[in-house]
């Protein structure tokens, strides 16, 4: 019997029957969770905070609709939590009234969504179930808690924006692939999605892995890396990587993890810098790794990701990962894509944006479609209209003002700069934005940065300036138009000015210089 065959066999609220028989939604379960049916459904094409996996219960026996309300919200959370679930948005699909459990679990603090027996009703006859269903979640749950916006941490599935023509590229080819952007681009949720679309797409068998993500933030040897890859996909084999007969074991590794989990195993290796950085190590292991992927043996496949090392070692012929992978820049999102993450979780939250189209270039504008700060907009946005502070359901262009001037905002912006810059990007962006350019908005040459450099008594030579402004465009801070630049984000100048001292940058600079080896020619003209 297929697994589709069971699930129809097995009693389930009439509202997930409908709603995979009508839209063919995917549910598993029941699990019974103590005295709680547990069920999960794939809500993640709703663009909402509901995911892949969305976490239901079902409440309908007898002796749970017997207790007391307060002990029955008791017992949906001590399941909740025995699953992991207290952080997620989860259905609570309730055989009876609703008011009294509804109350209760709004004590918790927790995001649980009731839906009782006379709202499944409704959804399941409504000519479109799921806008009832958003419609009565924004009854329970402010806007900006439903939304997918997420500004923090790595996002897959309904949380996930933009990105297509690089999907598209990675999933069809079986090359290997450095992803090369700045923190906060979306290096890490991209490695995610792929991981999660290629096992949705070709399922790994029971006690299979086929795709595996890898941090390498802390890694800094192949031993470290090779460790952490056998602890995950064959931990009775540690003590062979291990021990004195490591390098055998590491010749043959690759071939070993794909014989045991039946085929070609995908590397998803997040943060590389450490690695490339421990030279020593370099080619027999980067040796390794063109070998595992090789056509005769395609025993694995790695997509990397990484920065300014990566960068530097993919773009040097001498450097040994130079013919493993193919690079693949990540910049800022297309006009496009932030439109996509505007307009239809805006529309789904029934938030009517006025003068839709300005509205998306306008913050494309701002934000300079860098994908953490278009979220931070939107977020924000709502986080306005729930507190009542944009009054409606309607945004206006002056809206965004309040989100261009917030301290968050501001705070945001700065904090990402320093997180992605290096003393001579801070020292240069810092004299810039104090120039007559940065006050005044104007575009500048690299000649300007060389007289703004030389009125603070500090003169560098013309590659280190160029490679300096390549970085700061690769980052999203500084935008090129033929051979002059401008700051990106208008109110990025005067945030530098208001807040860090040109001095200080200069002499972090100066300290830069004596601690690092210097190049053919010097740093300074």
């Amino acid at each position: 019997m297929t697994s589709e065959s069971k699930f129809m066999q097995s009693e389930i609220p009439p509202l997930l029957r409908a709603l995979h028989e009508r839209f063919r939604f995917r549910i598993s379960g029941p699990r019974r969770i103590a005295r709680v049916d547990a069920f999960t459904i794939d809500l993640a094409d709703w663009k909402l905070s509901l995911t892949n996996r969305n976490p239901c219960f079902w409440i309908h026996t007898p002796e749970l609709l017997a207790l007391p309300t307060a002990d029955l919200a008791d017992e949906i959370t001590d399941a909740a939590r025995e699953q992991g679930w207290l952080s997620e948005t989860t259905l609570i699909l309730f055989e009876g009234n609703g008011t009294e459990l509804r109350r209760h679990l709004a004590l918790t603090y927790d995001p649980f969504l009731v839906v009782d027996a006379a709202q499944q009703k409704e959804i399941v006859s409504a000519p479109s179930p799921r806008r009832v269903l958003v419609d009565l979640l924004l009854t329970q749950v402010p806007r900006c808690e439903l939304a997918p916006y997420e500004t923090n941490r790595p996002v897959t599935g309904n949380r996930f924006f933009g990105r297509d023509h690089e999907i598209r590229e990675l999933l069809k080819s079986q090359d290997n692939y450095l992803l090369i952007g700045f923190r906060r681009i979306g290096k890490t949720s991209l490695l995610k999605e792929l991981q999660r679309l290629m096992d949705d797409r070709d399922p790994p068998g029971d006690d299979e892995l086929r795709r595996v993500y890898v941090d390498c933030a802390v890694i800094t040897t192949a031993e470290e890396l090779y460790t952490e890859i056998v602890s995950r996909l064959s931990p009775a084999d540690l003590k062979r990587i291990l021990g004195r007969q490591s390098k055998r074991y590491q010749r043959q590794m690759f071939e070993n993890l794909a014989d045991l989990h039946g085929g070609q195993i995908t590397y998803l290796l997040d943060e590389i810098d450490p690695l490339l950085e421990n030279e020593i190590q370099a080619k027999e292991f980067w040796d390794a790794l063109r070998g595992a992927s090789s056509a005769d043996k395609a025993v694995a496949r790695f997509i990397m990701a990484g920065y300014r090392q990566a960068r530097r070692a993919r773009n040097d012929p001498d450097h040994p990962i130079y013919n493993v992978c193919k690079s693949y820049p990540l910049g800022a999102l297309s006009l496009g894509d932030v439109r996509g993450m505007i307009e239809k979780p805006m529309a789904d939250l029934r938030v009517h944006l006025e003068k839709r189209e300005e509205f998306v270039h306008q913050i494309y504008s701002e934000t300079a479609g860098l994908p953490n700060l278009v979220q931070f907009y939107c977020y924000t946005l709502l986080q306005r209209l729930d507190r009542g502070e944009i009054p409606g359901d309607t945004v206006r262009l002056q809206d965004l003002r309040a989100v261009y001037d917030s301290p968050e905002m501001r705070d945001y912006m700065l904090e990402s700069f320093m997180a992605n810059s290096e003393p001579i990007e801070r020292a240069l962006v810092a004299v810039m934005a104090s120039s007559h350019f940065g006050i005044r908005g104007e575009p500048f040459t690299l000649a300007n940065i060389t007289a703004e450099m030389r009125r603070h008594h500090f003169s560098l030579k013309l590659p280190i300036l160029d490679s300096a402004c390549r970085d700061l465009v690769n980052g999203g801070f500084l935008s090129p138009e033929r051979d002059t630049f401008h700051f990106t984000i208008p109110v990025f100048a005067l945030l530098i000015r208001e807040n860090y001292s040109v001095d200080a940058f200069l002499q972090d600079l100066r300290n830069e210089f004596k601690h690092r080896p210097e190049p053919r020619g010097g740093h300074v003209a």
